[in-house]
């Protein structure tokens, strides 16, 4: 019973904006250090608590980027301990070594929590950035996607899934070299950072294929957009001395996709049908005998 009441906290945690939850945590963690001070308060000093406190002002620290939560949340922790040693009727010197010590504890489990909520950070940074490019990988994108397909069946509005592969890469591979290639790649995904919206996620999923999701596009923007993209990539491929062009599909959905593969597949199909007509209108002579 009691692990599916966290299962069910944890899922109604993650359906929140990051600015939502954490504001969730830090009123939670104050609640529950006002339930620590009052049964301290409960069971007077033969029964000690205030050690407790280091989990409510920790959990803020690791899950709370602001730092005035974390702050807010150290302050009441101290404050709630201070009332109590007050209440004990203790000497002088132990109502000051004792707040200094709860102080020093505090303080502690707060930097330790704040290191390893940075070390979750750069795993999580490293899980999902593509190392060559620097943009986001295929597993951010996925989760992305998935996001917001929920995002959408629960509110409403369309988006917008444009994938992009480059025409040639293989050639420029086999007669310049792989770091002809990876210096490609990193041009690919400079000119798509430049070219987005802020609200636009950019990956790199694998090769040469590249992949935009943009929430809150609908198909009438998403078409002009992707032609204006593939001009600017033609024209900074052009300019760095790559002999490449780029092939975009698109897909733009006013109602939630059935899964984040099938929305993938709509788009990837549409990017292939630009590739194969571009060949059609260009096609590649053969070579003389």
């Amino acid at each position: 019973m009691f692990s599916r009441w966290i299962g069910a906290l944890r899922c109604a945690l993650r359906s929140q904006s990051p600015a939502c939850r954490q504001a969730l945590v830090f009123v939670g963690a104050l609640l529950v250090e006002l339930a620590i001070f009052s049964a301290d308060i409960l069971t007077g000093s033969g029964i000690r608590l205030h050690t407790l406190y280091v989990f409510p002002v920790s959990l803020v620290a690791l899950e709370c980027e602001r730092r005035w939560f974390g702050g807010a949340a150290l302050v009441a922790a101290l404050a709630f301990q201070v009332v109590t040693f007050a209440l004990e009727g203790m000497t002088v010197l132990n109502y000051v070594v004792d707040v200094a010590v709860a102080a020093l504890a505090l303080l502690l489990s707060m930097t330790l929590a704040g290191i390893a909520r940075s070390s979750r950070q750069r795993a999580i940074g490293l899980a999902t950035t593509d190392d060559l490019t620097g943009i986001a990988n295929r597993r951010a994108l996925i989760a992305a996607i998935d996001a917001e397909i929920l995002r959408q069946a629960r509110y409403g509005g369309v988006l917008s899934l444009a994938v992009i592969d480059l025409d040639g890469f293989k050639a420029l591979n086999d007669t310049r070299g792989h770091h002809a290639g990876d210096d490609a790649l990193r041009l690919l995904a400079s000119i798509l950072r430049k070219n987005v919206r802020e609200s636009d996620l950019t990956a790199r999923t694998g090769g040469d294929e590249f992949a935009i999701l943009m929430p809150a596009m609908p198909a009438e923007e998403c078409g002009p957009f992707c032609r204006h993209l593939n001009l600017q990539i033609a024209r900074g491929m052009a300019e760095a001395g790559f002999p490449l062009t780029a092939s975009i599909g698109s897909a733009s959905f006013d109602d939630p996709p059935p899964s984040t593969p099938a929305a993938l597949d709509q788009a990837d199909a549409a990017m292939y049908r630009v590739k194969a007509a571009r060949r059609r209108a260009h096609p590649v002579a053969a070579p003389a005998r």
